[in-house]
């Protein structure tokens, strides 16, 4: 029963640790066309190198140029 207690204070402590010190773990996926979390241009050339794919860009209007369809339309 002791054994229990001190476990569960121990995972407690740990957990508010993590929230007070703003810890969070951010996952980071090679492959993924974003270069984030430990990502770097020599650990993952295609997400963060400078062939690295980038999002098309919209006109300075900010038209898709996609007309919205209405399925009753």
């Amino acid at each position: 029963m002791e054994k229990k207690f001190v476990l569960v204070i121990l995972i407690l402590a740990i957990v508010v640790s993590m929230l007070l010190l703003g810890c969070t773990y951010e996952a980071s996926v090679c492959g993924d066309r974003m270069c984030n979390g430990r990502e770097t241009a020599s650990t993952c050339p295609n997400d963060c190198g400078s062939n690295a794919a980038s999002p098309p860009a919209l006109p300075a209007n900010g038209d898709s140029g996609v007309e919205p369809t209405m399925p009753w339309q």
